[in-house]
């Protein structure tokens, strides 16, 4: 690869970067707005078995974000490695 395009797929991959933390901030925003729903739903909840079943949903829920998240942060640590890897190149070359 020439310096130029090296230099192009540093820019590609800083923006993925840029674009999976934005995309990991999204997911907790909106597991805290759930989860602050779900604990208002268990709060006022009237028998126990409506508490327990909003107990389960939430766990479910948090499982749910948790699992996005990590799939997110994975793709993430794999784009960083890539720019790594192209800015060791970049190196290589210049050298």
């Amino acid at each position: 690869m020439s310096k130029a395009s090296v230099r192009a797929s540093i820019e590609t991959v800083k923006g993925d970067i840029a674009r999976k933390k934005n995309d990991i901030a999204t997911i907790r925003s909106r597991k805290k707005e759930t989860m602050a729903r779900c604990s208002a739903n268990i709060k006022n909840a009237s028998d126990k078995s409506t508490k327990d079943r909003y107990r389960r949903e939430k766990a479910s829920l948090t499982a749910q974000f948790e699992s996005q998240i990590r799939t997110q942060q994975a793709s993430l640590s794999s784009l960083q490695t890539r720019l790594a890897s192209l800015r060791a190149q970049l190196a290589r070359e210049k050298s």
